[in-house]
């Protein structure tokens, strides 16, 4: 077990003076500390057991599992399960992944490279309550109408085009709740507008631009409302986004690095698309008014 330092032990005594601070308040600065440096966090969980009851779900709230090696892994999944709420897995070969009984409460789940554990990992993620997911829509298209899927309202998909014999969006509608969408790469307006009509209660469509050339880790092309259809630059072409505020192309190196913000509270790509679709309505309703006006 990690021996809290002398400096952390200091933090403590600094508190002495106030014997009647609240808990509630004493759990706030814990819990920031926590939030600002998980580091830190373990270290300050050891501190006492009621520390520990605020820290560890903010501690492992957020996991990436490549493959689980060793008894102690194995362990302390087994015990920490529990407090897991966003959980990537990326397993490229064969794995044993029993150890998904153990994280019963994921809310928001990555699936990469799993297609080899495929079978056994749905086994498991139909027991879950899922509100997002970003996984191949191959692999969960024959589930999608599960009760897991019920309340999920983010979808970011993952697909190989050449795979499909149907549209790959008639999968969609048989989930209710979905309001966000994000797909990656060139989508011609046929597309856009047919996911749009099979999915109507859609609040944004995110189509993700993947670049190395940029170096901000997530950006948008300057929203050009007021020049035409809704249309972005994208490469060396011009995609018109059938005049629909809630399309939105978002332009990133790294869609792993937007997940984790998101999952800790941050601007990830979802909240940036749903800042520039309610500065469009906005802007529309505006331009309505003004021209009413005139």
């Amino acid at each position: 077990m990690l021996k809290p330092k002398v400096k952390d032990l200091k933090f403590m005594e600094q508190l002495a003076p106030f014997p009647d601070l609240p808990d509630d308040l004493k759990q706030e600065m814990f819990e920031a500390a926590a939030y600002l440096d998980l580091t830190e966090g373990l270290k300050l969980s050891t501190l006492s057991q009621a520390v520990r009851r605020w820290l560890l779900p903010i501690i492992f709230s957020v996991i990436s599992i490549v493959e689980i090696k060793g008894k102690f892994q194995a362990n302390l999944i087994q015990r920490r399960g529990h407090y897991i709420r966003h959980l990537r897995i990326s397993l490229w070969s064969a794995s044993d992944v029993k150890w998904l009984r153990y994280t019963p409460n994921v809310e928001n789940l990555v699936l990469l490279g799993v297609e080899g554990n495929s079978p056994a990992i749905i086994d498991y993620i139909t027991n879950f309550k899922l509100r997002r997911i970003s996984a191949d829509i191959s692999l969960l298209a024959p589930y999608l109408d599960q009760a897991t899927f019920s309340g999920l309202t983010h979808f970011d998909i993952h697909m190989d085009h050449r795979t499909w014999s149907s549209p790959w969006y008639d999968a969609l509608i048989v989930l209710p709740s979905l309001t966000h969408l994000a797909v990656s790469g060139y989508q011609d307006s046929g597309v856009i507008k047919a996911v749009l009509t099979k999915c109507p209660n859609l609040v944004t469509f995110v189509i993700h631009s993947l670049t190395s050339r940029i170096t901000s880790p997530l950006r948008t092309e300057r929203d050009p409302i007021s020049e035409d259809a809704y249309g972005f630059a994208f490469g060396t072409k011009k995609l018109h986004l059938c005049g629909d505020p809630r399309v939105v192309v978002i332009m990133t190196d790294s869609l792993l690095k937007s997940w984790k913000i998101g999952a800790r509270g941050g601007d990830d790509y979802w909240r940036v698309a749903e800042r520039i679709v309610q500065y469009r309505l906005q802007s529309g309703e505006e331009n309505l008014e003004r021209e009413e006006q005139s």
